[in-house]
């Protein structure tokens, strides 16, 4: 598998693009419907304008195609417990294994929690639109319907689909810190005349 990005060459509905990413299998083939969910990231959904949210999209779904490549897997296989096959999902699978990688050099996992958790987010979030674009017929983990505060219904990943993330003590600056940062900060604030 491989990440690339479009060049200023690059155009779409007339206009140079540069800096969206697609994916390629390692024959540099064009893997169509993830290109089609990164150039609707990048052009289209509004609350995805930044290219730095582009590259994190393009991140989170290169690493799982290329762990689907890897082991052989079809990113739109039938959801084990929606098929016949019984089994555990390419999903779970790849939540698992990103949560047991380890980094042998550093002595501990390669990932935390909330990098799997926004990589998760980040796939599912494909899916979800695939599901919405009649890409696929159902979505690989199990969704349920919930009654929130207000009385609607609303879907809801299940728990267990995502990865816990422990929570982490605010980190605060120790005082000598606090006092370096305001010796080197070169604004100085003017007062309202």
């Amino acid at each position: 598998m491989r990440l690339f990005y479009t060049t200023p060459d690059f155009v779409y509905a007339g206009q140079a693009r540069p800096g969206i990413p697609f994916i390629c299998t390692e024959k540099m083939e064009f893997i169509e419907v993830p290109n089609d969910y990164l150039l609707w990231v990048a052009l289209e959904n509004p609350r995805t304008r930044s290219p730095a949210t582009w590259q994190s999209y393009a991140e989170a779904l290169y690493d799982y195609f290329a762990w689907l490549e890897a082991n052989g897997l079809i990113w739109d296989a039938t959801s084990p417990r929606n098929g016949e096959r019984g089994g555990i999902s390419n999903i779970a699978l790849y939540r698992g294994w990103s949560l047991d990688v380890f980094d042998r050099q550093a002595g501990k996992h390669a990932m935390q929690s909330s990098t799997v958790r926004k990589r998760l987010s980040q796939i599912m979030r494909f899916y979800e639109w695939a599901l919405a674009c009649g890409r696929i017929k159902a979505l690989p983990w199990d969704a349920s319907r919930s009654d929130v505060h207000d009385g609607r219904l609303h879907h809801v990943i299940r728990e267990p689909t995502l990865p816990k993330v422990p929570r982490q003590p605010i980190r605060f600056l120790t005082v000598d810190q606090c006092r370096t940062l305001l010796e080197q900060s070169t604004a100085r604030v003017q007062p309202f005349a």
